[in-house]
């Protein structure tokens, strides 16, 4: 692990609970190196939506479906989760249309819930507030592997960070990892069973090192991405749901689409096809 990326696990921790306490002499010095590697960063400029949609369209002329599936699977035996990231930012870029802002009230975009950051009124190595901005959407990709909840300021991020990323490739255990995860499906008692149940399969089957927080994460994205999705309620990809719909149907604390998932659904082999080029067991 880089030096750089030490510094923002730890000093994210230490300020989270105490974003209006000064930063020490050390922690301006750290939080500097951090910067200096790509890790961590001053608070990023306000831009409207209009240009928003323009970065994303760019970015994603730079990734393939193969890059985001490669760097998916890579990280199942590295536990390299700013590689796990991108892939439900994919598929969740690829399924926003062409559209105007539509302003819904609480400063976020009821489409695609782009959400303009607000100006900082001070220098962030003058205060804990480092904990907000780009530095918040990074620490998720590092230490979770994903955002908590589908988040359009948290896609564009991953995904320009994602193309600064050297290209892998997985090894045959990674492919074997995500066939494990999935053959926890038809291990689930009941046949409503919901994704709680899967994630706590997994991860008593220890087919990888992981917790609940990056599992979580990991069957959020494969919920995105259309492999674990309920019929009525399908990858974004093939419909596209607005953001204040989704908001209206995340009713537990679980992401849309994964939190329709039952496991009578069991694993869409066409998409795991499309999204992975694996033919299911």
């Amino acid at each position: 692990m880089d030096k750089g990326q030490k510094i923002l696990l730890k000093l994210y921790r230490e300020f989270e609970l105490e974003k209006s306490v000064p930063l020490s002499e050390q922690q301006k010095a750290d939080f500097e190196l951090a910067k200096s590697e790509g890790y961590m960063f001053d608070p990023p400029q306000p831009i409207t939506h209009e240009e928003a949609m323009k970065r994303l369209s760019d970015v994603m002329s730079k990734i393939s479906r193969e890059d985001v599936a490669n760097a998916f699977l890579y990280s199942l035996s590295t536990r390299r989760l700013e590689y796990r990231s991108a892939l439900a930012s994919y598929y969740y870029a690829v399924s926003i249309p062409k559209h105007e802002n539509v302003p819904d009230g609480y400063g976020m975009c009821s489409v695609c819930g782009f959400k303009e950051w607000k100006r900082a009124d001070q220098s962030v190595v003058q205060t804990a507030a480092f904990t907000e901005g780009f530095n918040s959407l990074n620490y998720q990709r590092y230490k979770y592997g994903g955002s908590f909840g589908i988040d359009f300021n948290f896609a564009l991020f991953d995904l320009e960070q994602f193309v600064k990323l050297p290209r892998v490739s997985p090894c045959d255990e990674d492919i074997a990892i995500l066939k494990r995860i999935l053959g926890c499906v038809s291990k689930l008692a009941c046949w409503r069973d919901k994704v709680a149940k899967l994630q706590k399969a997994v991860i008593h089957e220890r087919i990888l090192k992981t917790n609940s927080d990056e599992m979580s994460r990991l069957l959020e994205a494969l919920g995105i991405c259309g492999v674990l999705t309920e019929r009525n309620y399908p990858a974004l990809e093939e419909k596209f749901v607005t953001f204040d719909e989704i908001r209206s149907l995340q009713f537990s604390e679980w992401d849309y689409p994964i939190n329709m998932w039952r496991a009578y659904c069991g694993v869409n082999k066409e998409r795991l096809l499309k999204v992975f080029g694996l033919e299911s067991d």
